[in-house]
């Protein structure tokens, strides 16, 4: 078995992964990829990397997010490849920065929920609407790179509208969004209560942060049991200290003692 934790093998002409290509590698941490042909990862070629924590394969010919991502995976560049299909994104329950950039998308993509992602790049797309429901799914996104982008460049109230929502938003669940403009405004009929964040939005962004609880949960369980345990622990042995000492002066003879109860004095030599 190797012991490497960076792997390099950019530009080798690698066309595809197989259940075989990184078993002598198990304690991979980075693994670079980019600027090859890879356009099949085959289910299980990711399987031996617990410990991933970076995957580089920007610049492939990826259709798809690879399957069997492991958990352990923080940061993940998919670059410049045709990704359409997203649906084994949500393996990586730990992911926390996603690149997307010029992957040729009109829309912005179904990711799922992803409650630990904090940094996501769809600049230089072709995507032409946003909405906050789906932003409401990444309810932990503090940075969206969008520019490059057709956002609501079609001036409507319906555009108007989704990008006063999407501000608001971005205000409220302090979200920084890179590239978004709004168009001006409709005619004053238009109805303003259209600019609010809706309900729906709302109820997405309250199961992500409750999916987010409960994957973390446990090592917040852990954390507050073990510190329970020490002030236990702490507890017991500051009253067994005091005990002890309460019954080493009991065992003190009477002899040495005087009529109210404290010790007599030692005798001075002459």
């Amino acid at each position: 078995m190797n012991d490497v934790e960076s792997l390099n093998l950019r530009r080798n002409y690698i066309h595809k992964l197989t259940k075989d290509s990184f078993t002598i590698y198990p304690n991979i941490k980075r693994l670079y990829l980019s600027l090859n042909a890879i356009f099949k990862v085959e289910p299980g070629a990711l399987e031996p990397l617990d410990d991933l924590e970076v995957l580089d394969l920007e610049q492939n010919a990826l259709p798809e997010v690879p399957p069997g991502l492991p958990k352990s995976l923080k940061k993940l560049y998919l670059s410049e490849n045709p990704v359409v299909n997203m649906s084994y994104l949500t393996e990586a329950t730990g992911l926390q920065v996603l690149h997307l950039r010029n992957c040729d998308m009109s829309r912005f993509p179904q990711l799922g929920v992803l409650p630990n992602l904090v940094e996501l790049d769809m600049s230089d797309n072709k995507i032409q609407d946003l909405v906050p429901s789906e932003l409401a799914s990444l309810c932990r996104l503090a940075r969206l790179n969008i520019t490059d982008n057709f956002l609501y460049e079609w001036s409507s109230e319906s555009s108007y509208c989704h990008c006063k929502q999407v501000e608001a938003w971005a205000i409220e669940y302090k979200l920084q969004i890179i590239g978004m403009h709004c168009p001006n405004p409709p005619p004053d009929e238009f109805n303003e209560t259209c600019t609010m964040i809706p309900e729906e939005a709302r109820a997405i962004y309250k199961d992500c942060m409750s999916e987010w609880e409960h994957r973390n949960m446990p090592f917040w369980a852990i954390g507050s049991g073990a510190l329970v345990v020490l002030a236990i622990l702490f507890t017991l042995c500051f009253c067994w200290r005091r005990r002890r000492r309460s019954n080493k002066a009991q065992s003190v003879p009477t002899e040495n003692k005087d009529e109210t109860g404290n010790m007599k004095p030692e005798p001075t030599l002459v």
